[in-house]
Parts: C-alpha cells; sequence; structure tokens
C-alpha cells in the first residue's frame, strides 16, 4: 500500500502526516501576500517615542480583504489559528505577524498571526451571527430563551422587554 503524502500549498514541503502539515502550516507563510515596511529615516517629525500606544499593523492594505490579529499558542482558547484557516482565512507575510503579543500566565509567549479573509465573506459571517442573536433576543423577549418543561417561569402579557438603562 503506498504511503499518502501531504504537500504545503505555500512552500510544497511534503510531509508523511496530516498532522505534521497542519503544524508546519502554523508556521509556514504565504509568499504572494507580502507587505512591506516603510524604511523612511526617523526625524522628529514622523517619530513615534518608546512606551506611546501604536498600532504595530498600521500599514495594512484597504483592499478587497478584513485583516485581523489570531492568538496563536494562548491557553485560555487554544486552536484559533487552525479553526481560522478552517473559516477560509488565510495567513498574511507581514513583519509584525508571528511576534510575541502577550503572555500566558505560566508565562509562556502568546504568538499575534496576521490573517485575513475576503471582505465579502466577513460580511456573511457577521450575517449568520446577528441572526442568531436575533433570534436570542426573540427568545428572551417571549420567556422561551433555555426553557425546559417545568421550570415555572412567569412572563408578562405584554412579554419581557430588553432595555439599556443609563444610571449615574
Amino acid at each position: 500500500m503506498e504511503q499518502e503524502i501531504y504537500k504545503c500549498e505555500y512552500c510544497d514541503a511534503e510531509f508523511d502526516d496530516a498532522a505534521k502539515l497542519r503544524g508546519h502550516n502554523m508556521t509556514c507563510k504565504p509568499k504572494h501576500t507580502k507587505i512591506t515596511t516603510d524604511t523612511r529615516k526617523v526625524t522628529r517629525e514622523n517619530r513615534v517615542p518608546f512606551g506611546v500606544m501604536e498600532q504595530r499593523f498600521g500599514d495594512i492594505p484597504d483592499d478587497d480583504f478584513r485583516y485581523h490579529v489570531f492568538n496563536d499558542k494562548w491557553q485560555k482558547d487554544p486552536g484559533r489559528i487552525e479553526r481560522a484557516l478552517r473559516a477560509g482565512y488565510e495567513r498574511v507575510d507581514h513583519p509584525n505577524s508571528g511576534k510575541p503579543v502577550g503572555t500566558n500566565d505560566n508565562g509562556t509567549q502568546i504568538i499575534g498571526v496576521l490573517m485575513r479573509i475576503p471582505k465579502e465573506w466577513h460580511e456573511e459571517d457577521k450575517a449568520k451571527r446577528e441572526a442568531e442573536l436575533l433570534e436570542t433576543e426573540r427568545q428572551i423577549t417571549e420567556g422561551a430563551y433555555q426553557k425546559q418543561a417545568g421550570d415555572g417561569r412567569y412572563v408578562p402579557k405584554e412579554g419581557i422587554s430588553i432595555g439599556a438603562k443609563l444610571t449615574p
């Protein structure tokens, strides 16, 4: 029986196991999405003082993609990069992508990975999430959210109203 070969779509590296390919894809970067940095000379007018808040990915192109930085190796939510890849995101080659953005409780680094998805897909995803939220809100106002038989709920005739109250 011939062994199946798994090939990286970015660098053509070959692996004998799908898990090894997935591990490789966590660090392999696409060649076709290179973003270069501005190498202007630093002057008094354009410098950014050290310690001042700044965007690490401020030079993102304004194109047909929605860019997002995902945290990799974040122990509170492992597997985010893999889930983003399955959702249609792709890695972006950027000088700040793959650099530490924080630390876990045990001191290990959290790595920020710049990824992008077509804006059209992003808008579709937002619409699906909004529809789910509206359905949950409808169930709450009807008193039916996570209702179970015999839980003895009281729902006024006019239903439950959801409103924001701002108090000083």
